[in-house]
């Protein structure tokens, strides 16, 4: 007998979103998801449904309508960004514009609540 623990529900829905090569019907996606996983419950969709929304929803996947989503890794594909981020604004994820003409948040806000797309002061 061995000692391998069951696959979760996340590790399954990463595991389909690897394989998605555009965008995919949410019953499709659940279909996949529960052949993997398989789920004892009354409605199994639904706890898959219910995963999507509150744990991949901006992180790995968004949707295109109610019933369609769409791996994040092919939605961003060419997305370029207007002010450049280095990498450690990225991992750390914290706006280092610090410019004078910048009263909004001072570099203090992360970059995903920070509005100071301000242009920089003139020197």
């Amino acid at each position: 007998m061995t000692n391998e623990k069951p696959i979760t529900l996340g590790a399954a829905i990463k595991q389909v979103l690897a394989q998605v090569d555009g965008p995919v019907a949410v019953d499709e996606f659940a279909r996949r998801v529960l052949a993997i996983h398989p789920s004892k419950a009354k409605k199994p969709d639904a706890s898959v449904r219910n995963h999507l929304r509150r744990e991949e929803l901006g992180r790995t996947l968004v949707y295109l309508d109610r019933q369609t989503i769409l791996p994040m890794r092919i939605a961003m594909k060419g997305v370029r960004f207007r002010i450049p981020v280095t990498r450690q604004e990225a991992t750390q994820g914290y706006c280092s514009q610090n410019l004078p003409s910048c009263t909004s948040c001072a570099g203090t806000l992360p970059i995903r609540m920070c509005n100071c797309g301000m242009p920089p002061a003139a020197p």
